[in-house]
């Protein structure tokens, strides 16, 4: 698998980062075959977070750290400040946590719980815009200087608090914000399907070429809506209302008949897509067994023309 240097990492990582927002042991058979099929294939990046799956997620990881000998094999992005989630999984997103004390918290918690001294990136999970970015960013840069945080970043903020992050940063001459991870995909979503979180289109993307910045995008291919999994009949709460829309269902169409074309499934159109931008990217991907990773893996050999990328994005309507 191609690698991609990220500013603040000392190694590079895997063009495609394994999503972990699901796991929990009582997948553990399909979630060992899983990851043992992403490093033989050359992954080395698995992005958490301390609420994942109602801190499930890191108790799962813990456990298959201590069981498969990967500890100082993988790399981690950790992501703190989310609002608080309860260990069934409920959100409270009326509890803001974006403040340097819960960050902080949040990145000790995730760090004693995994058994790591350090994250090669860690991003804010979510922004409060009554909070002023020096504040967050110094808290940043200071615990980068510890050596507990490699790249530091901002995950679910629109571009305006970015760029004060990113002018505030280089004023200070801080490492800087070198990795952001909005949901950015092929599909078009005008209603958040959780709370705070920031799903952007190719102009917001466009602003990190020629940047210090990777992009991590979560949700990179629209959820699974281009795998047709969900209907509306058996979507997860919240869902229908995210991506069931007339743009995505002629994106849907359109990437069924490029598929065709080029041999493989919707889903790898979609992915190819954010690929296709000529962005510093890596996609986190959330296949949930070792089959639908080697679906995921086929869109690293699928490279389309800037005439279907427009066609994609409904900008055209013809090849």
């Amino acid at each position: 698998m191609e690698m991609v240097k990220i500013k603040g990492v000392e190694a590079p990582i895997s063009r495609l980062a394994m999503g972990t927002s699901w796991f929990e042991q009582s997948k553990q058979r399909d979630i060992d075959e899983l990851l043992e099929a992403y490093y033989e294939a050359g992954g080395t990046m698995l992005d958490t977070g301390r609420f994942y799956n109602g801190t499930k997620t890191e108790k799962f990881l813990a456990d298959w750290l201590n069981r498969t000998g990967m500890r100082g094999k993988t790399q981690f992005t950790c992501k703190g400040g989310h609002y608080f989630v309860n260990d069934n999984n409920e959100h409270f997103p009326e509890v803001s946590r974006v403040t340097p004390k819960d960050i902080i918290d949040d990145l000790h918690f995730s760090l004693n719980h995994l058994g790591l001294d350090h994250f090669e990136v860690f991003m804010l999970h979510r922004d409060n815009v009554d909070v002023p970015v020096d504040e967050l960013v110094d808290c940043l840069e200071e615990h980068h200087n510890k050596g507990e945080i490699g790249a530091y970043g901002l995950s679910n903020w629109t571009l305006p608090r970015v760029k004060l992050a990113m002018e505030y940063a280089k004023k200070k001459g801080y490492q800087g914000i070198t990795a952001v991870s909005p949901s950015y995909s092929l599909a078009t979503v005008h209603t958040a399907r959780w709370h705070g979180c920031e799903y952007v289109n190719d102009e917001y993307a466009a602003f990190f070429k020629g940047t210090d910045a990777t992009i991590l995008s979560w949700g990179s291919q629209g959820g699974g809506y281009f795998t047709e999994s969900w209907t509306r009949e058996n979507a997860p709460v919240g869902y229908v209302q995210c991506y069931f829309n007339d743009e995505n269902a002629e994106k849907l169409k359109r990437a069924k008949e490029l598929a065709k074309a080029k041999g493989c499934q919707p889903v790898n159109i979609s992915l190819s897509y954010i690929l296709s931008q000529g962005l510093p990217i890596v996609p986190i991907i959330g296949p949930r067994n070792k089959e639908e990773f080697k679906v995921n893996l086929k869109s690293l050999d699928i490279k389309l023309t800037p005439q279907e990328v427009e066609y994609m994005s409904l900008r055209s309507n013809t090849l």
